[in-house]
Formats: structure tokens, sequence, C-alpha cells
């Protein structure tokens, strides 16, 4: 089955496909390039930026199989939206945040954060994610808070289009 139409746009599917592969890269970005620079478990936000790019890539992915459920395809868009929200605030507050918390108030393993099983916790990891200080690793100019909004807008690019894709209609049979 192709992946796009006869107008040349592309469908769920590939759309899905894209996201997920985005997602993967950026985690495998992530763990090739940044993690033996600086110590993720100490950094809330690497935390939440990969929890967030993990959840992110399952999404993609059930949007890949169930492929034919326009509706199916949407709510998976609005759950991506939530996720790249709640990121990206977690990332702006980062890199708004005036005064700096110790380094011990901030250890935030990923085991932690899976273990967490209430609101409470889930709110305490973003708002550790947003004040706490990722350490001085940088690419250039941009720091991690950074990358994280760009890739985040990136992602927003696809889940807008999966969530505003409309359905093809068979012209022959109408």
């Amino acid at each position: 089955m192709s992946t796009f139409g006869v107008t040349g746009r592309p469908s769920y599917r590939s759309n899905n496909l894209l996201g997920f592969v985005i997602c993967a890269g950026l985690l495998a970005a992530i763990n090739i390039y940044i993690s033996p620079l600086i110590n993720l478990a100490e950094c809330a936000l690497c935390t939440v930026t990969r929890l967030t790019l993990v959840a992110m890539a399952g999404l993609f992915f059930l949007g890949f199989i169930f492929n034919s459920i326009p509706w199916l395809q949407r709510l998976f868009s609005i759950f991506n939206l939530l996720l790249i929200t709640l990121a990206a605030t977690a990332s702006i507050r980062n890199l708004a945040q005036e005064s700096r918390t110790a380094a011990e108030q901030c250890t935030q393993p990923v085991v932690d954060i899976l273990k967490i099983n209430n609101l409470d916790g889930i709110i305490a990891a973003y708002q550790n994610a947003s004040v706490c200080q990722v350490q001085e690793w940088q690419l250039g100019v941009l720091s991690y808070a950074h990358l994280s909004l760009i890739a985040l807008a990136g992602l927003t690019v696809v889940v807008w289009k999966l969530m505003t894709k409309r359905a093809r209609r068979d012209t022959f049979f109408r």
C-alpha cells in the first residue's frame, strides 16, 4: 500500500513513522552524544525530556499501527500535544529561572520518576525539571533546554500535520 495518495500528500502512517523516527533519533543522540558529557541522573530536565520522547514515540507507534482510524489519530495527537506542552513548559521555566537550587535537591534519576504513581509525584518531577540547572554542557551557544525546545518545535509540526489531516474521500464511489 502506498503512503502517498493521488495528490502526493503523506498519509497518517508516513507522518507517524516520521514522528517515531524523529523521537528515536533524538533519544539516540541524547544517549550517544550528551550522556557521556553530563550526568543525566542529576539532570531532571534531561530525564523529563527523555521520558517525554519515549511516550511520544509510543504514541507515534500506536498511530502507525492504527492507521485507518481518524478519530484515534486525533486523540493520539492531542496526547502528544499535551506531552509537548509539558516538556516545553519545563524547558522554558528552566531557561527563565534566575536562582538555581542546590545540586543535591535536583538529583532525580529515571528510576525514581518511573516509580511515581500519583499526580503529586509527577508535578514534583516537572518542578525539578523547571528549576534544576542543567550542568554547563552546551552545543555552541545552545544549552540542553534550548535544544529540547527546538526538538519539541519540530515534533509539534509533525503532530499538527497529523491532527489537521483530512481523511481521503473516494471520488469514484460517492
